[in-house]
């Protein structure tokens, strides 16, 4: 069962990143002040490094679903 699910986040990463950098490509350079005007407030939001904050989007949806 782990092994089927590790198989399948692997393999699906790269698809899933890539339809996400597609959509957000756009607001490369511009801050996430933007994207909060187009997409709402970030579904989640935390640190990564020193500097630097990770902002989760969701698109067509709701969080959770």
């Amino acid at each position: 069962m782990f092994a089927r699910a590790m198989f399948a986040a692997i393999v699906l990463a790269p698809i899933v990143s890539s339809c996400a950098s597609k959509i957000m490509e756009g607001y490369v350079g511009k801050t996430v002040a933007h994207v909060i005007l187009d997409y709402g407030p970030p579904s989640t939001a935390f640190d990564v490094a020193t500097s630097q904050r990770c902002f989760n989007f969701t698109v067509g949806g709701h969080p959770g679903n």
